[in-house]
């Protein structure tokens, strides 16, 4: 653990630099990210990590990067999920019975096939791989066959859309696949995967768009691609801050 005298210190020295450069962000060390949710879950990863979650049976849970997940468990089966934050990918084999995902406002039934589920920044997003995944909302309830995607708030549930399959899950390889995306939803993608922030502060630059596969291993690298490629200047500030402007 960190003494609260240098985290303090940590946390003085990145407001003060982030000033000097006429940036104003709220600042917090690696690792502290993510929000109370996460002190109480069953399982979590950090920035960058992902993670199979040993479950025993006929279910398979992988949990991508900055996630955290209750488990429920009924007589000594894990019988769903309480996703807290971040995205799990869910897959079922054979018959037996349904499994949940709760995420907010709704919940995820599946009883087989393959699915995923992101809760990020107010949002959730359930995309099913497949088979079929019946999403249940206040506002709503929505059937999803293979290689469709709804997304869902606190009071509202969109309507069904197409999806690649192969883009969606490209995390799961290592990958992270852009296909004309603004360019500031895909820095706020690479984001989630890396410590510290990423902060684009190029208001020209913002709704560019984005094409390409980019390593989740390298993205240093890709950063710098897309920082040559869009003519932006970059600034590292200390707790893991890069200014793009």
């Amino acid at each position: 653990a960190v003494p609260l005298r240098q985290r303090r210190a940590f946390i003085g020295a990145a407001v003060s630099a982030a000033a000097a450069a006429g940036v104003v962000v709220a600042v917090a060390p690696p690792g502290l990210w993510q929000g109370p949710d996460a002190w109480q879950a069953d399982d979590h990863t950090a920035a960058g990590e992902q993670r199979t979650v040993a479950v025993p049976g006929d279910v398979d849970v992988t949990l991508n990067t900055r996630t955290s997940v209750r488990r429920e468990v009924v007589a000594g089966r894990m019988v769903g999920l309480d996703l807290l934050a971040g995205e799990a990918a869910i897959d079922l084999r054979g018959s037996r019975g349904t499994f949940v995902v709760v995420a907010g406002a709704g919940r995820s039934v599946a009883e087989s096939g393959s699915f995923q589920v992101r809760r990020w920044d107010g949002k959730v997003c359930v995309t099913c791989l497949e088979g079929r995944v019946r999403v249940e909302h206040p506002a709503g309830v929505r059937q999803l066959e293979a290689r469709q995607q709804t997304v869902y708030h606190a009071t509202s549930v969109s309507g069904i859309a197409g999806v690649d399959p192969d883009t969606a899950s490209a995390w799961r390889q290592g990958m992270l696949v852009f296909q004309q995306t603004r360019l500031a939803d895909a820095l706020e993608e690479i984001d989630r995967y890396r410590p510290g922030r990423v902060l684009l502060l190029n208001d020209a630059a913002r709704d560019k768009p984005v094409s390409g596969r980019f390593a989740i291993a390298s993205l240093d690298l890709a950063l710098w691609q897309l920082q040559e490629a869009f003519d932006l200047r970059a600034r590292s500030l200390p707790g893991g801050l890069l200014v793009l402007s």
